[in-house]
């Protein structure tokens, strides 16, 4: 995905609308975490400092919605083969911005995130672990 708050969310509705996921979790690194971090909610605001990859920088993300909105992943058996923490916190950058306005667009979906320290896995680990913590909650649950 890019780090673009509109080029993010665009793609992300496409993707959706072209395989029709039950699940949706976004994946972004956070270099100030030392464990991934399962992101409890999203928040209607980002730092307007600070700008994409687009050279937008945004405050409200969905005029007129709620101040945050929770995921509706199941976190502890996601949490638990990834050795994830729980977090409250998803930043005030694009991965937020991503989960505010997945929550706001899918509600009929469960949508998360997962922050992932950098160094933490390879990227095809990741991927394997992760998809194996899904499947073991969403096929086999």
């Amino acid at each position: 995905m890019p780090v673009s708050y509109e080029r993010s969310i665009r793609k992300t509705r496409v993707l959706v609308e072209m395989h029709q996921p039950r699940v949706l979790l976004g994946v972004g690194i956070a270099t100030e975490r030392k464990r991934p971090s399962l992101e409890l909610s999203g928040r209607n605001r980002c730092d307007s400092r600070q700008v994409d990859v687009d050279g937008v920088g945004l405050a409200r993300l969905v005029p007129r919605g709620p101040t945050a909105m929770g995921s509706r992943l199941a976190s502890d058996s996601l949490c638990q083969p990834i050795e994830a923490e729980i977090s409250d916190d998803a930043g005030s950058f694009v991965c937020n911005s991503w989960l505010y306005q997945s929550l706001h667009h899918f509600p009929d979906r469960e949508v998360g995130f997962l922050h992932i320290p950098p160094n933490w896995y390879e990227p095809d680990s990741v991927l394997v672990l992760l998809g194996l913590a899904l499947r073991n909650t969403y096929v086999q649950g």
